[in-house]
């Protein structure tokens, strides 16, 4: 289920206005940071873009270019292309379901996210897949704590008992930085958010680097977004055809 990994690690994955770092940081409450991190965050009903990059698996590199749609609170959508604008793969998320289609082996695959986290090794649900893609980061329902680390705001769980442990890096201008995600089984996501830019007076990821980990395996992606539309609503069309067979 290479694609299944692949996809996915997409949806972990994003006028010119660029985005400046400095260190100038001041001491803050968390319900504070937590505050000014919410102003800072994309206001959108639909959000599209298209995503170019690679996925390194097992020491072999494999470009990755693809189109996104996301319907907020409702549907991701996205469509892979190999060379020539072929599309390869294609992938539909809701809040309950995941479903895939392989165009070159004509087959599909559809789980809940109970199967998905089973196969990242990660828990992760609906809300914090579609807030990733826009460099929103959730703690919802979360009891945390902050500190300042490197020039940045850190937040992270009160309990070291809670399972996954969180992380999250924010900079000075309030935007997520770097999202770990980390289990009992020292299995982890690490997202990194390496450049912005501004659409509808708020800043959107530009180019996003993730890594996913365990004890013995090592998978890392980069991609950059372009063609960047927000409330440009759009068809998302995912029909899986009658001759297609279950994957494996």
């Amino acid at each position: 289920k290479l694609w299944i990994i692949v996809i996915l690690l997409l949806c972990f994955a994003c006028g010119n206005n660029k985005y400046v770092v400095t260190t100038s940081i001041e001491k803050r409450s968390t319900k504070n940071i937590l505050k000014k991190v919410e102003q800072h965050q994309l206001d959108y009903d639909w959000f599209t873009a298209k995503l170019n990059g690679k996925v390194e698996m097992n020491g072999s590199n494999t470009p990755v270019s693809a189109n996104l749609r996301i319907r907020k609170d409702s549907v991701i959508w996205i469509s892979v292309s190999a060379l020539l604008g072929i599309e390869v793969a294609r992938m539909q998320i809701t809040p309950d379901s995941l479903k895939l289609m392989d165009r070159i082996n004509k087959t599909y695959w559809t789980a809940d996210f109970a199967e998905a986290d089973q196969l990242l090794g990660v828990s992760i649900n609906y809300k914090q897949l579609e807030g990733a893609l826009v460099g929103h980061i959730s703690f919802k329902n979360q009891r945390l704590k902050s500190i300042i680390s490197e020039g940045k705001y850190l937040l992270f769980n009160k309990s070291k008992k809670e399972n996954p442990q969180s992380k999250l890096w924010v900079d000075n201008r309030f935007l997520a930085n770097t999202f770990l995600l980390k289990n009992e089984s020292e299995q982890s996501f690490t997202i990194r958010y390496l450049d912005y830019e501004k659409h509808a007076q708020r800043w959107v990821p530009r180019k996003v680097n993730l890594l996913l980990a365990s004890i013995n395996t090592q998978t890392e992606a980069n991609f950059t977004y372009s063609k960047v539309g927000i409330n440009i609503p759009k068809k998302v069309n995912f029909n899986i055809p009658d001759s297609y067979a279950p994957m494996d």
